[in-house]
């Protein structure tokens, strides 16, 4: 077996030099890539889950607590532009009508649960979240490379 090459925390770029919105080759426990988001300081990036890939969010090594899994390794040098919102999902709509949808005071407690943003009528048909397609793309081709990199990387420490 060849030497365990795997980075550790302390190989990767200190906290204070991350950059929002810049792109970084990532290793945390489900993301290979992630743009920076100091607002939340964690990393957005493509997770790959029961043959599902969808944006999700590890926070950042040093962020504190047992919930930081994720440290930057590498700057692509590359920036997600400002008209793409830095968010997992963006809106909520109805099903029905793909009318922007927001949730009010629970029925249970006398409201309206959720209702139409835009006359606060309730809902024909159940809300569902609008995934970040713009940020996803956008991140597809980094996900692409640095998954490859890593299986690579993987056959070649496990073969014996």
């Amino acid at each position: 077996m060849t030497e365990n090459t795997w980075p550790s925390p302390e190989d990767g770029i200190p906290l204070e030099d991350l950059v929002h919105r810049h792109i970084y080759k990532i290793r945390s426990r489900n993301l290979f890539v992630g743009v920076w988001n100091e607002t939340t300081q964690g990393f957005i990036g493509i997770r790959l889950k029961f043959a599902s890939k969808y944006l999700d969010t590890e926070y950042e090594w040093n962020t504190g607590g047992s919930s930081g899994t994720a440290y930057a390794l590498g700057d692509t040098g590359d920036i997600v532009p400002d008209d793409i919102p830095m968010r997992q999902r963006l809106d909520s709509v109805c099903s029905e009508t793909n009318r922007k949808v927001v949730f009010t005071t629970p029925v249970a407690s006398g409201g309206k649960g959720w209702v139409y943003a835009d006359d606060n009528e309730p809902i024909i048909g159940t809300p569902r979240s609008v995934p970040n397609t713009a940020l996803f793309e956008l991140l597809t081709p980094y996900d692409d490379k640095f998954t490859a990199e890593y299986a690579k990387q993987t056959e070649l420490k496990f073969k014996r």
